[in-house]
């Protein structure tokens, strides 16, 4: 939210159960898998707004709790987890991306820039192999970690 809590509400009455304060300022990426939640957002400072350096991680197990903060330095303004591995997540911020592990709670060397300065949009192919990002312009940029990576994991030649 624009509040940068989390509200978790029942899906059939659509009342609150659960706030999670997640950033001091509005939330501007997240992602799920299985019981773990990755959000990251904007932060204030001295009536400052800046790019939160540090992704939130909530456990949605029974009790929704915060766990420990992940230290991203690049300051990520887009989340997404991966398909292919189990706790790694990408994240984007303007101009660089980077991944980290969720289960760890690290971000991982190095950081990957971008051609361009205003990434708006991320995401990561089904396979897990190819991240794509656009940016304000319209220009895609493509990072993948092989010649011969596969967008969709179930795809056949034809």
């Amino acid at each position: 939210g624009l509040n940068g809590e989390i509200v978790l509400r029942d899906p059939s009455s659509l009342s609150k159960l659960f706030t999670l304060p997640a950033h001091n300022g509005p939330i501007t990426g997240l992602d799920a898998k299985m019981d773990l939640l990755v959000t990251c957002g904007i932060s204030t400072f001295r009536n400052e707004y800046a790019t939160d350096t540090s992704l939130k991680v909530f456990d949605l197990r029974m009790a929704p709790r915060p766990l420990s903060a992940i230290p991203f330095p690049i300051g990520a303004q887009l989340i997404k987890y991966s398909p292919k591995f189990s706790s790694t997540l990408f994240g984007a911020s303007s101009n660089s991306f980077q991944l980290a592990d969720v289960a760890a709670l690290i971000s991982l060397p190095p950081v990957y820039r971008f051609a361009s300065p205003d990434i708006s949009a991320m995401d990561v192919s089904p396979s897990g192999e190819v991240m794509v990002a656009g940016d304000m312009r319209g220009d895609i940029a493509v990072w993948t970690d092989s010649q011969m990576s596969a967008v969709n994991p179930h795809q056949s030649s034809i």
